[in-house]
């Protein structure tokens, strides 16, 4: 929000001016354009310590959880339950009818010995995590084990298992995918620009590097590429003062596909966290979205901003 103010488009800017006003620690116009007043604002929430999320679209996710109330009134107080319309990797691949995402393989499995065929399969060692059907902020809650070996297999996946049960989930055996450089790819629509794609630093790196790159779908995959080659992100990626490279255009690839499955599959949202990317080749290792049909009453609708 700070740097990049204008993935969050017009109405998400304006609706936020109009609560920190309401707040009383703004005093600008609501005019959706962030300058220096607004800035400063932002700013010393930060000082105290106030979250500040990645994406618009978890952002508002966020504060529907927040806000959500039970029939008898109070808010809930689950801290795990995501929205109703969150789904999980199985479900956005499956909407990749080309099979152009390139993801590290899984098998579900319900049992100790169909975990070891799949590791068997996979190849030693894996990585046991809840599936994310219903769960999808898995480490938070010990959902997550990697680099498990065949010794370590079963009771790994006792404990996932567990977890599993407890959220109302299964068990996913994946490859784990080869070192490399963490990022994080959202995809969303924008009202003022159409579907976007978001590149950006993820894991260890996604809260110390400002270094994300916006690729508009309605560019041509080229222009795409060739703005992320320019990119502070993309000079990094291609090995900056000596640095190891990294495939580049295969990034610039998985946003064009992305992009395809968003709008071909009916998504609102498709963010793949975290995407391992190689000197050759990309890896998806896990993904959420959001269908683009939201249920009404939610805050998105409220803000007038769900597809920011």
């Amino acid at each position: 929000m700070r740097t990049h103010s204008s993935a969050w488009g017009l109405p998400s800017r304006k609706a936020l001016q109009r609560k920190l006003k309401e707040g009383g620690v703004y005093s600008g116009p609501a005019d959706g354009k962030f300058g220096a007043t607004t800035f400063a604002t932002i700013d010393a929430l930060a000082s105290l310590g106030i979250a500040a999320l990645p994406t618009p679209q978890r952002a508002i996710t966020a504060l529907e959880l927040l806000t959500r109330r039970t029939d008898a009134g109070p808010a809930t107080t689950d801290e795990d339950a995501p929205p109703t319309n969150i789904v999980g990797i199985e479900a956005i691949l499956g909407a990749d009818a080309g099979l152009r995402l390139p993801y590290a393989r899984w098998e579900i499995v319900d049992g100790p010995d169909a975990a070891e065929r799949a590791g068997d399969a996979l190849g030693f060692p894996v990585v046991v995590k809840v599936a994310g059907r219903s769960l999808h902020h898995r480490s938070d809650v010990g959902g997550v084990a990697v680099g498990v070996t065949r010794d370590e297999l079963a009771a790994a996946f006792a404990r996932i298992r567990d977890v599993a049960h407890r959220h109302g989930d299964v068990v996913m055996v994946q490859q784990q995918a080869a070192s490399g450089f963490e990022l994080l790819i959202s995809i969303l629509r924008s009202p003022e620009f159409g579907p976007v794609a978001i590149v950006r630093p993820g894991g260890v790196l996604a809260e110390l590097m400002d270094a994300q790159v916006i690729l508009p779908g309605r560019w041509t995959p080229q222009r795409r590429l060739e703005a992320l080659r320019r990119s502070r992100l993309g000079v990094i990626l291609q090995g900056y003062r000596g640095g190891r490279t990294y495939d580049v255009p295969a990034v610039a690839d998985l946003a064009t596909a992305a992009l395809d499955v968003l709008t071909g599959g009916g998504f609102e949202f498709i963010e793949f966290n975290p995407v391992i990317v190689g000197e050759r080749g990309v890896s998806v290792v896990d993904a959420i979205g959001a269908p683009a049909q939201q249920p009404a009453g939610t805050v998105s609708d409220l803000l007038d901003c769900h597809t920011d």
